[in-house]
């Protein structure tokens, strides 16, 4: 019989006598709960201690009403009751020559939620301050806004979890007002009246405290001053001068100073009753070592030893710096790598350490070596689908060559997951465990041989059975369907349910999204895959304000619904609006209004295949450097993904396009146009993330072509309309390369060409509407493309394009660390943009250096750049600042 757990709404304890004797071994069929209204099945579900086809324990049934009860407690509802009742009903099962009655068991769980208990007040006790005394005025100030602290306030329900969230926000607060040894008591809820209470937060203010600091020169006052804090957050009690005192000395100790010293002064102020804490630091010279050496070994040479510790050495002990705990964990990495060479009993038994005259450290490590031990045989037994010399060499081990226990523990878990890839989900090694017989591993010869004997329990290969999905409210079932990558009759492999999960969170539209195995009582060898979703809310809306030296203030918002029709179709409205400061886009034309609208609809599975429908329109009216455009645009896309693995995307779209160019010293260029032409494209993403990438690959490339019969025509000032048609190819690729563990490397290569393929008539072969619309001309300058030159510099928009236009663009940065989140590096830019030719060589070049932060406000830019090749001319500015801050 299938399992089942039905919720009809919401939960209280009470066992009362159950119809079907308790004693009795029968299987529970079916769990009901009613009067739920608060809880959601996640935590109904993780509350019981049995689910269907469990054998009925009453031990368990007591347990699980005691969690329901208690999921109550926790959100305030002091006296919810539940009953329980094991019945017997009868069932009408058809399928056979004549139907028959049966009866099923079922557990039913009867919930009286009952009222919530409310606060009905809400006050901070402080414990042992005299009245009238500092620490009391002090009190009297900081009332209001410690109570503040605490969500809880009159008319809230008494839920526990955010008692402990409010003591602990009232711990904090303490702690930031400098004092040491401040806590939280207790929270006690006294009843006034029935099921209302007053909540009492007793506090103790312990001794306020300053600090100061003398001498300190490899450390900053600031850094300092977080290790205190650091401390402050974990807890400290009354001994708090020596615990400081000590983690300093470990800040000095790691950065090489090993022989700084730390002594305290303590201030009492009376009137305001602080204390003053000031430490005394005396730093000496950085303690370099001057020789390392290995004693103990007989296999391995000091050379050898003293390659493979280096090889793991911290990057200060590289470079001649002593710090003891370093050394120690680099001798320690020595030992490992010595057992991974076979020698199990190697260890490092000490490590002297012995000072020179001249102040530096002589360090001999003491270790044992042992003998070494080899695999001599490796046994497989019980391995029906993969033959023996298979599982070996997945194992990543060999007989003949030095046993390494970890590399045998890393073989195991590489060889299950292999097999649960299979489906085989419940593939073991029968012998894995300690007190198995025969063990796994066999030591021989005073530990110089090894025996392992693997004994292999394949199990089943699990198919899906049937799927089902529980949790939704209103979205149409299929829609889950069919973003699983498993069916009917498949085998259950752990990457296909990984990827399944994803694809449903990335969905939009659940708050959680999880599947769940489980076996198919009616079908042996299968599994039911269930599918578990809480719908989340579909709607959702944004904005933020930002400003760009080049754009001046930009404001950005965006509203949007993902689950239209409960089919997650999606409709999303942005906006964006800024309008510049004086510059070289607006020193003749007055700056006005810029802004950008977006209307788009996505209809996910449009002609099954996955393939995605996205109309969209759009208006938008921008300032360009020699004149300004504004376009009203209509365009539908058709998107595919090819790949999983790589990201591989393919589109195909038709945009038509209404542009009117306006304020252009070239009055023919005045002109509208109305644009059609179909784009395919296609992008290759393998970064490990899309907005702040620290590795991976990204390309795209997308072919741009127009012509009358997609609509394309111009309409001049004065004349007749004339046809428009061109071609534009442009291609980009990005590569991030982490150097170390936070440096990136970023390459990028970007290059576009553009034909013009109208035909001007023979009675006027020189007419300049027959070109290149200016809306598509490539224009090269800027933070975006060529720091160190201004925003569209290298442009061609004075010239009618009647051939081809190219470009190409090299970008090269470092992001180094700086300090927190905020990180720096030197860049390189070089671009180039010709009319009718290309020259790969006669390249220009900007280069300088960015500082970026990503602040609470949002990401904060600067870039300085210089422009390098080539050299400015009087009227051209050598240097170009870049600088936004917030949304961009």
């Amino acid at each position: 019989m299938r399992a089942l757990i039905r919720i009809s709404a919401a939960i209280g304890l009470a066992l009362s006598g159950a119809i079907v004797s308790a004693a009795e071994r029968v299987e529970v069929d079916r769990i009901e709960i009613t009067g739920v209204r608060l809880l959601d099945r996640t935590e109904v579900e993780a509350a019981l201690e049995l689910t269907a086809g469990d054998v009925f324990e009453r031990v368990r049934v007591i347990k699980s009403a005691e969690n329901l009860q208690e999921a109550y407690r926790l959100r305030g509802y002091e006296s919810v009751r539940i009953q329980t009742q094991l019945l017997r009903t009868p069932v009408s099962r058809a399928g056979r020559a004549k139907p028959r009655s049966e009866f099923e068991t079922v557990l039913h769980f009867t919930v009286t939620e009952g009222d919530p208990t409310h606060v009905a007040e809400v006050e901070v006790i402080p414990v042992g301050i005299a009245p009238g005394s500092p620490l009391d005025r002090y009190w009297q100030r900081s009332r209001s806004r410690l109570l503040g602290t605490i969500s809880l306030q009159a008319g809230s329900v008494l839920q526990q979890d955010r008692v402990a969230t409010s003591r602990r926000a009232l711990q904090d607060a303490l702690a930031s007002d400098e004092f040491i040894g401040a806590k939280v008591l207790d929270v006690k809820a006294v009843p006034i009246e029935a099921r209302r209470v007053r909540l009492e937060f007793r506090v103790e203010l312990g001794d306020r405290v300053k600090f100061g600091f003398r001498g300190n020169h490899a450390l900053s006052r600031s850094e300092l001053a977080a290790m205190i804090e650091e401390l402050r957050q974990r807890g400290l009690g009354k001994d708090y001068i020596p615990l400081i005192r000590e983690r300093i000395e470990q800040a000095y100790a790691a950065l090489g100073y090993a022989r700084a010293r730390i002594s305290t002064q303590t201030y009492e102020e009376a009137k305001t009753q602080e204390r003053l804490v000031r430490f005394h630091i005396q730093e000496g010279a950085r303690t370099l070592w001057a020789s390392i050496r290995f004693d103990g070994q007989v296999e391995f040479s000091n050379e050898t030893l003293l390659r493979e510790f280096m090889a793991r050495a911290s990057e200060g002990i590289q470079k001649g710096i002593y710090v003891e705990k370093e050394v120690e964990a680099g001798a320690e990495r020595v030992a490992e790598w010595m057992r991974s060479q076979g020698y199990q009993s190697s260890r490092i038994v000490t490590v002297h350490h012995e000072f020179d005259g001249k102040g530096r450290v002589n360090l001999v490590i003491y270790l044992f070596e042992g003998v070494q031990t080899r695999v001599r045989r490796i046994d497989v037994s019980g391995s029906e689908v993969a033959s023996p010399e298979e599982i070996r060499s997945q194992l990543g081990i060999a007989e003949g060559q030095p046993f390494d226990p970890f590399a045998l523990s890393h073989g195991i878990e590489v060889l299950k997951r292999s097999f649960a890839e299979q489906g085989y989900l419940h593939y073991a090694i029968l012998n894995e465990a300690q007190d198995a017989d025969p063990q796994l591993v066999t030591y021989l010869d005073d530990n110089r041989l090894v025996d392992i004997s693997l004994q292999i329990r394949e199990g089943r290969q699990y198919k899906v059975s049937r799927i089902e999905v529980e949790g939704l409210q209103g979205t149409r079932e299929h829609i889950v369907v069919r973003e699983l990558e498993l069916r009917p009759g498949d085998v259950i492999r752990d990457s296909l349910v990984t990827r399944s999960e994803q694809k449903l969170r990335r969905l939009g539209i659940f708050s959680s999204a999880a599947i769940r195995l489980a076996d198919d009582p009616d079908e042996p060898g299968s599994k039911v895959v269930r599918v578990l979703v809480a719908e989340g809310t579909p709607g959702l809306y944004g904005g933020g304000i930002g400003f760009r030296n080049d754009l001046g203030i930009r404001v950005f918002g965006q509203v949007g619904y993902s689950n239209l029709w409960k089919e997650n179709h999606q409709l999303g409205l942005t906006a964006s609006v800024n309008h510049r400061i004086l510059n070289s886009f607006c020193a003749t034309n007055a700056c006005f209004l810029e802004y950008q609208t977006s209307l788009a609809y996505t209809w996910p599975w449009f002609a099954g295949d996955e393939i995605t429908f996205r109309p969209r329109v759009s208006v938008d009216n921008i300032r360009y450097r020699l004149f300004d455009a504004a376009t009203l645009s209509l365009g539908a896309a058709f998107e595919r993904r090819i790949f999983k693995s790589p990201l591989v995307v393919a589109a195909f779209a038709y945009n038509l396009e209404r542009t009117i160019q306006s304020n252009s010293a070239n009055v023919e260029d005045n002109q509208t146009l109305v644009l059609g032409y179909v784009m395919p494209s296609i992008r290759v993403d393998t970064r490990d993330n899309a907005l702040a990438p620290t590795r991976g690959f990204f390309a795209q490339a997308s072919f741009e072509y127009a012509a009358p019969w997609l609509g394309s025509r111009g309409y001049p000032p004065t004349g007749d309309q004339f046809p428009v048609s061109y071609t534009r190819f442009q291609t980009r690729s990005d590569l991030f390369v982490p150097i170390g563990s936070s440096v990136v490397w970023y390459l990028s290569f970007r290059s576009g060409y553009a034909l013009n393929l109208a035909t001007p008539p023979a009675s006027d072969p020189n007419n300049a509407n027959y070109a290149i619309p200016l809306v598509k001309q490539f224009a090269l300058g800027g933070v975006g493309s060529l720091r160190g030159f201004g925003e569209q510099e290298l442009t061609a928009q004075s010239t009618a394009i009647r051939g081809t236009l190219t470009y190409v663009n090299y970008r090269t940065q470092l992001d180094l660390p700086f300090s927190g989140a905020m990180k720096f590096g030197p860049f390189l830019d070089a671009a180039n943009l010709n009319v009718d030719s290309f020259s790969f060589g006669d390249l220009k070049y900007g280069a300088g250096i960015g500082f970026h932060y990503q602040s609470p406000i949002g990401p904060v830019n600067f870039d300085w750049g210089f422009r390098l090749r080539p050299p400015p001319t009087p009227t051209q500015d050598v240097q170009q600042f870049y600088f936004s801050i917030g949304v961009i």
